[in-house]
């Protein structure tokens, strides 16, 4: 039936074919015969022109030597048509291939017809004479127009002689194609015979790769469920009766909820229901998550479930749900991530034993030092005098790397707040604190600022730029003799409000750093002392090789590399490039030292306002400002403090950064703005890495700044110094007093670091432990927040941990501090890692109250 189609659907393409062309030699005679009455059109519309230039002429003779009116009209009107005439006839003669005497005559043609065009718009009706001569020149042209028209004849005869060949030609071609379409259709009638029978194998193959997947579906280790849209399951293999310990004629036709755990059972019905809204929709739903599923026991177990969308062979949507027991694995994971929680506890403990341990360390070298230098060096004889200056140089080296390792400690582990700092002030003030030690080597530090934005405030880690630049030109001071620093810090701004882009470098003219050495004096203890100056050599001051990794730390956290160009004998040129976002609304401008109210006389008892939002940090800094002889009022917060700074006159605040309400900035530009203490000096106490950082705050109008805890010699210094400062005061800053100590005696020293005597010699016993314990509350109201991931974690450990500062309790103090920082950051993980370790403190710090007596009686 297929052939015979094909045969007779053949036999109708031919006949339409000669039929079609049948018609179309009708439309072409048609045609032809059209194109020979306009070329033989010619030739008429020229005689009658003749006739009519005869007809005005014969007129003319008749009435006495003037055409008359309708013999004149007659004459233009066929003058008309036979132009009109010329110009078809052009139209219908524009081709190519023309022989070239016709091309002649057609182009005389139409000069003719403009020199006929020419004559009879210059004649009248009353030039006989010029008529005569216009009807002359009208027939001389005869042949020239019966040429034309011959010629033209004869090119459309051969046109259309050559169109006939030519069709015959394209009809001949189209009856070779459908003989060979014909035969192709036959062979491929016959391939498709050969299909068939093809496909009859195929399909068998096809049942048995489907009886093979069957068997893989059966034999497969992760559950297939397959289920319609409201839940009945409609299949399920053998894995999923092992997995849910339920036959499979009992999960086939169930519902698929009763696999999942009761309080899941809602979000699977949600899924149920997205799936349905995606299907009306015409979208796959594809599901790939962790959850639960419930064996017939009532066994809760972790699974992977991938789930997708499809249609069975009715069209009728299905879910087919991919289901894997991960118990085994979800046990490894947690193992594991005990295991490194573990590890960042141990991480954690290690750094913070290294930071207590050398600044514990210290403070008996400050004692050492401080004792020998009070020792008369002259006094000694020749040995005594070796033996002391062995002495002072080894305590000094023993305290730059006490400080080395306590500094990158800190670089490695604090976590540092974004503020707003002036890298170029920073920049000075580094260089104007290491002028004199680089004057001592012959040298001269260099500071060139250029570019763009040098005068600008950026948002930054004040502190790590502090420490890198300080450490590169301090390095830079030991290890140069007689020669030249120079400090760049070079700003660009390629986008007129985006970042500054800004480069640091630092090129001395000393020694050099061998190749081999330039990538080994980054790691912890490295040093290269092979081509060190005869002085550093001698003095010993060839480091303890933490400088520069302390300054890696620090441009990495800053987002830079260090980078390092060096020469031997010629010099070493360390740089990097970081990027700094502006700080809005500020420029970098140098704060003037406000003017004073007259000098109060030295011994004058001083007002001072304490403000802080902790009543332990009250208590103890009210105590120490009147041991000092100043009268204190208290402030709980910064809006308070700004209501009596604006009613009273102070001499000094004492302004706690953050507080409820209103924090210390805040507090200290509103005081700064009006009020009776515009020029009261205003000192930060904080916990906060700021306090380090002066700088950060004297934007907000705060002088200086104190790290708590703030200890009672510490306070009177820089009370004494503000007093310096103002002309009130002269000599020696205050000595300590017999018995008076920054630590505690160690009788009254714990494991946990609690330094009791010395906090109840300030307070009193009852009122030391009154504090102690309004201390640990709220560090437990801290640790309770943590552990519950609550909104007010920060500001609480912050509370917390200005109480413990200040009662000295430093190592509670420092896991509040990264306790805040963590919650300020939102990493959860550090969260319940120093929730653990701060409970862990919290235990020995109260066994240490708890044995409070006990230990004043062994120390008395």
């Amino acid at each position: 039936m297929l052939l015979g189609l094909l045969f007779l659907s053949s036999l109708a393409l031919i006949f339409s074919a000669a039929n079609f062309d049948r018609r179309l030699n009708q439309v072409r005679d048609a045609d032809t015969d059209n194109q020979g009455w306009i070329v033989s059109q010619l030739e008429v519309d020229h005689l009658s022109l003749v006739i009519a230039v005869e007809d005005a002429l014969g007129s003319a003779q008749a009435g006495g030597g003037q055409v008359s009116p309708e013999a004149w009209d007659q004459l233009q009107r066929e003058f008309d048509v036979f132009y009109s005439r010329i110009g078809v006839f052009f139209a219908a003669m524009q081709r190519a291939g023309l022989p070239e005497a016709f091309a002649v005559d057609l182009s005389e043609l139409r000069g003719v017809r403009d020199r006929l065009t020419a004559r009879i718009d210059s004649l009248g009706p009353d030039d006989i004479a010029g008529l005569d001569a216009f009807a002359e020149h009208l027939r001389s042209k005869q042949p020239l127009v019966r040429r034309l028209v011959t010629h033209g004849l004869q090119v459309f005869v051969d046109e259309a002689q050559s169109a006939r060949e030519r069709e015959r030609e394209i009809w001949l071609f189209f009856l070779i194609e459908t003989l060979v379409l014909l035969s192709l259709v036959l062979i491929a009638a016959v391939f498709a015979v050969r299909l068939s029978r093809a496909l009859q194998q195929r399909t068998m193959q096809a049942e048995r790769a489907a009886s093979t997947i069957t068997k893989a579906y059966e034999a497969s280790l992760s559950a297939v469920v397959v289920t319609d849209f409201d839940g009945r399951v409609i299949l399920c293999n053998k894995a999923a009766e092992t997995m849910f310990r339920l036959p499979m004629a009992e999960i086939s036709g169930s519902d698929v909820r009763k696999l999942a755990p009761p309080r899941l059972v809602r979000s699977l019905a949600a899924t149920f229901d997205r799936m349905r809204a995606l299907q009306a929709e015409n979208k796959p739903c594809d599901v790939s998550r962790r959850t639960l599923a419930l064996r017939s026991d009532g066994q809760v177990f972790p699974v992977e479930l991938a789930l997708t969308t499809d249609t069975d062979a009715d069209g009728q949507p299905i879910a087919i749900a991919f289901i894997r027991d991960i118990s085994a694995q979800v046990k490894a994971e947690n193992a594991l991530r005990g295991a490194l929680s573990e590890a960042r506890r141990a991480a954690a403990a290690k750094s913070m034993f290294l930071a207590t341990m050398s600044h514990e360390m210290r403070t008996p070298l400050h004692g050492l030092i401080a004792a020998l230098d009070l020792i008369d060096r002259g006094a000694l004889g020749a040995a005594d005098a070796a033996l002391f200056d062995t002495a002072r140089d080894c305590s000094q080296r023993a305290l730059a790397l006490v400080n080395d390792v306590l500094q990158f400690t800190r670089a490695s582990a604090m976590r540092e707040p974004q503020v707003a700092f002036s890298p170029a002030r920073i920049a000075q003030e580094v260089v104007s604190e290491l002028s004199p030690f680089a004057r001592e080597n012959g040298n001269e530090i260099v500071l060139r600022v250029t570019g763009p934005g040098a005068q600008e405030r950026v948002l930054g880690y004040p502190a790590a730029f502090s420490r890198s630049l300080y450490n590169l030109v301090g390095n830079a001071v030991k290890f140069t003799g007689s020669g030249e620093i120079e400090v760049a810090l070079s700003f660009s701004n390629p986008e007129p409000e985006g970042p500054l882009h800004l480069s640091v470098s630092v090129t001395d003219e000393g020694p050099g750093i061998a190749a081999a050495d330039r990538e080994r004096i980054f790691e912890l203890f490295e040093t290269s002392a092979d081509h060190l100056p005869h002085h550093t050599l001698a003095t010993g001051l060839n480091g303890t090789g933490l400088g520069l990794p302390i300054t890696r730390l620090a441009v990495e956290r800053m987002g830079g590399q260090i980078r390092l160009d060096s020469e031997l004998g010629k010099g070493s040129r360390f740089w990097f490039d970081i990027t700094l976002p502006r700080a809005k609304g500020s420029v970098a401008v140098d704060l003037p030292v406000p003017s004073r109210a007259a000098p109060i006389p030295t011994g004058v008892v001083w007002d001072v306002l304490v403000v802080d939002d902790n009543e332990v940090n009250l208590t103890l800094m009210r105590e120490m400002v009147q041991r000092l002889g100043h009268r204190v009022t208290l402030a709980h917060d910064g809006r308070q403090a700004v209501e009596l700074a604006r009613a009273r006159r102070f001499d000094v605040i004492l302004m706690d950064i953050n507080m409820p309400v209103m924090d210390g900035r805040s507090a200290s530009l509103a005081i700064r703005q009006d009020g009776l203490c515009r020029e009261a000096v205003i000192i930060a106490v904080s916990a906060l890495i700021e306090a380090e950082e002066p700088e950060a705050l004297r934007s907000c109008g705060i002088d200086r700044a104190l790290v708590k805890p703030v200890r009672l010699e510490v306070l009177a210094t820089n009370l004494w110094e503000v007093a310096q400062s103002l002309g009130q005061t002269a000599g020696e800053p205050p000595a300590r007093r017999d018995g008076e100590s920054s630590k505690a005696a160690p009788a009254g020293k714990g494991d946990a670091g609690l330094d009791f005597d010395a906090l109840a010699q300030m307070v009193g016993r009852d009122t030391a432990i009154g504090l102690l314990h309004a201390t640990l509350n709220d560090a437990r109201d801290a640790l309770r927040s943590a552990r519950a991931q609550a909104q007010d974690t920060g500001q609480l450990a912050h509370r917390a941990l200005g109480a413990a500062a200040v009662v000295g309790l430093e190592d509670l103090a420092a896991t509040l501090r990264e306790v805040e920082y963590a919650a300020q950051a939102g990493d959860r993980d550090s969260l319940v890692e120093l929730a653990d370790i701060l409970d862990e403190i919290l235990a020995s710090v109260d066994a240490e109250i708890t044995a409070i007596p006990q230990m004043v009686n062994s120390a008395t």
